[in-house]
Formats: structure tokens, sequence, C-alpha cells
């Protein structure tokens, strides 16, 4: 599925570009990321990249924020579904290399869509959470040397 992909690879291109200066290597149209994507990403107003996608039968451009309330609120719709009630609060995992206004972006981006985000969690430090809950037989004398990898879709952390 591209939804987690596209947006850890557009959001922080997205204020890479807002702040970008003119000496600086520009990534949409050069091969860098929209190559890799299975749609067109073009170049929004401010810089934004805009993502074309076909939405109620036309083709519509989106931006990284808009796609990310669109996969939190299908995921709040499912959980709801599941679970057979209203779900407010969550934790969001995140890459490590998101910057703080890109972190920010998500954070208000989930209160759009009537989530209470209690915290964004590194997805590295959500691994080994859970890790750690489920490993009961842990010695609190005997060192054990543990390596998280997360290898992801869209990259490597």
């Amino acid at each position: 599925h591209y939804s987690g992909a596209l947006f850890k690879k557009l959001v922080p291109e997205s204020y890479r570009k807002s702040y970008n200066n003119a000496n600086s290597i520009d990534s949409i149209g050069t091969g860098s990321i929209d190559d890799s994507l299975p749609f067109a990403v073009t170049e929004g107003p401010n810089r934004t990249p805009l993502i074309q996608a076909r939405y109620l039968d036309e083709y519509r451009s989106f931006t990284p924020t808009q796609i990310l309330a669109m996969i939190l609120s299908n995921i709040k719709k499912i959980a709801k579904h599941n679970l057979k009630m209203e779900i407010l609060d969550c934790c969001i995992g995140i890459p490590v290399y998101f910057t703080v206004l890109v972190r920010r972006e998500v954070l208000d981006t989930a209160t759009i869509v009537n989530l209470n985000p209690l915290c964004l969690l590194h997805e590295t430090t959500a691994t080994t959470l859970a890790y750690g809950i489920y490993k009961m037989d842990l010695s609190e004398m005997d060192p054990l040397n543990v390596v998280f990898v997360d290898i992801g879709h869209a990259n490597m952390q």
C-alpha cells in the first residue's frame, strides 16, 4: 500500500521546498521522488507537492496533508466499526527524520479529523516498546543487546 510511503516522502519534501533557496536542488521533476510513485506529482502553490489522484470519478490534486487527513479519517472509521465505539485518543508513529514543522502538521491534521493525538512516537521507539511489553523473560541482572531496524516501504531507519 502506497499511502504511508507517499506521506513519508512528500510531507517532508513540501516543507523542504517551502524553505528552499534558489541554489538548492529541487526534487520534484528530477526523478528522485516522483519516479518511484505510482501516481503523478506536480508542483502547487508555494512549491508544495500535489498528488494527482482519481476521486469521485475525476482526477483531482491533493496536498500530502490532505492525503494524511484521508488516511487518518479512514483508520478512525475502521477502528470505530471494529471496536463499536467512538475513537478520539491516538498515538501516531512517525519517522525519526520528521522535522518540528512536519510533526506539527501531523498533529494539526489529526486534530482536524477529530482525533486527540496524545503523542507522536518514532516508529523505532514503537517497535522497541512492542518488543519490551511482550518479552517476559528479560533479566534485570544480565544485559541483553537487541537491534531494531525499521525496513519500511519507502526508507530504512
